[in-house]
C-alpha cells in the first residue's frame, strides 16, 4: 500500500531506537520531516519538481502512524503508555502553526467536465461506458458502482425504481450503520438490463477479466485474418498472464480506466469521484439541498454542502432582478 509506505517513510530516522523510547516529539518530528519533504509522488515531483504536501494528506499520514501503533497495542507488542501517549499529538490544523503554513490547503473536488464524461463514454470498453452513465444517474460512490452483482439488486418496482444494496460501502465499517440502499430509476434500469441478464446472480456485472477474454479473442481474430501479427501473444496477453485480471473493477483499476482514456483523447481529466460532485450540483440546483442530501445518502447537511456546488447562474439571475 504506497499510503502507507508514504507514511512511515521517515520512521527510518528512528529506526536504531528501541519502540519504548519512541514519544510524542519524536513522531512530531517524523511528522515535520515528511511536510519538508513535500509531495514524493513521481508524477507530482515530473510535473512541478518539489510540490508542497497536502495538509489532509499529512494529517491522513499522521493517523495512519496513530493506527499503527494501536494495531502493535492489541498485538502486545508495545506498551500501551506509548500509544496513548502518541495519540495526543494534533492534526495540522489550517493557518495553526509552522507547519500548516508549509503545507498547501487540499484542492477543492469540482464535478466532472460534462463534455469530457460524455468524449470518455463513447471511447470506453461497454463495461465502464455503463459503470460511469449508472454511477452518474444514481449519484453512486465509484466503490459502489464496481462492485454490483444481480443478486444485490432487487428489481421490484417501488415507485417505479429498483432497490441495490451494497454489500459493502464507505460506512460500513461504522457501528450502528444500517446497509443503505440505492435507488435506480428507469434510465439506469435500461443501461442495466443487458447485464443482469447475460450475468449469474453472485458474479459482478462488470468484470476486467471479461474484458481481457474479449480482447485476447479479438486479437485472436485479427491475427487470423492477417491484421495483427501479434495475435493473443501480444504483450497485454502476456501481462494477463503474468497478473490475471481480478473478477470486478475497484476504485483504483475504475479511476486507471478513464485517466487513460482522458489522455489518450486529450480532454480535460477527471476522476470517477467527480461524477458524485457533479450529480450533487444538479440536485441541489433542480431540487434544494435536503433531496441531494436524500439522494446521495449523507447523515449531514454539511457533507452535502461539500459536495454540491452552489448554483452560481442561478445566484446571479436572482441579483439582476432585485438588485
Amino acid at each position: 500500500n504506497t499510503r502507507i509506505a508514504s507514511a512511515v517513510r521517515n520512521m527510518q530516522m528512528y529506526a536504531a531506537f528501541p519502540v519504548t523510547e519512541f514519544d510524542p516529539p519524536k513522531l512530531k518530528r517524523v511528522i515535520e520531516r515528511t511536510v519538508l519533504d513535500g509531495d514524493t509522488r513521481k508524477e507530482m515531483v515530473a510535473k512541478y519538481g518539489h510540490k508542497p504536501i497536502s495538509r489532509a494528506t499529512i494529517n491522513d499520514y499522521t493517523q495512519v502512524l496513530q493506527r499503527m501503533f494501536k494495531w502493535a497495542v492489541s498485538e502486545k507488542l508495545m506498551p500501551v503508555e506509548i500509544q496513548q501517549a502518541l495519540a495526543t499529538v494534533s492534526l495540522v490544523r489550517k493557518g495553526r502553526g509552522k507547519l500548516a503554513d508549509k503545507c498547501a490547503e487540499p484542492r477543492k473536488i469540482e464535478p466532472a467536465n460534462p463534455q469530457a464524461v460524455t468524449a470518455v463514454v463513447k471511447e470506453a470498453q461497454p463495461e465502464i461506458a455503463t459503470m460511469i452513465q449508472v454511477q452518474l444517474l444514481c449519484g453512486m460512490r465509484p466503490d459502489e458502482v464496481t462492485i454490483m452483482r444481480p443478486c444485490d439488486i432487487d428489481t421490484t418496482l417501488r415507485d417505479g425504481c429498483w432497490t441495490y444494496t451494497p454489500t459493502q460501502h464507505k460506512n460500513s465499517h461504522r457501528a450502528g450503520r444500517e446497509r443503505e440502499e440505492i435507488y435506480i430509476g428507469p434510465k439506469a434500469q435500461k443501461l442495466l438490463t443487458p447485464w443482469i441478464e447475460k450475468t449469474k446472480p453472485g458474479d459482478f456485472l462488470f468484470s476486467p477479466r471479461r474484458v481481457s477474454e474479449r480482447w485476447n479473442a479479438e486479437q485472436a481474430a485479427k491475427a487470423r485474418k492477417g491484421k495483427n501479427s501479434r495475435g493473443t501473444n501480444g504483450a497485454f496477453a502476456k501481462l494477463n498472464q503474468e497478473k490475471p485480471p481480478r473478477d470486478h473493477y475497484d476504485d483504483h483499476s475504475y479511476r486507471q480506466a478513464v485517466k487513460r482514456i482522458c489522455k489518450r483523447l486529450k480532454v480535460d481529466h477527471w476522476t470517477p469521484n467527480q461524477l458524485r460532485h457533479g450529480q450533487a450540483t444538479t440536485l441541489r440546483a433542480l431540487y434544494g439541498i435536503e433531496a441531494a442530501k436524500l439522494v446521495l445518502r449523507h447523515r449531514h447537511l454539511s457533507t452535502t454542502e461539500m459536495y454540491a456546488e452552489k448554483d452560481k447562474k442561478r445566484a446571479r439571475e436572482i441579483v439582476k432582478q432585485v438588485g
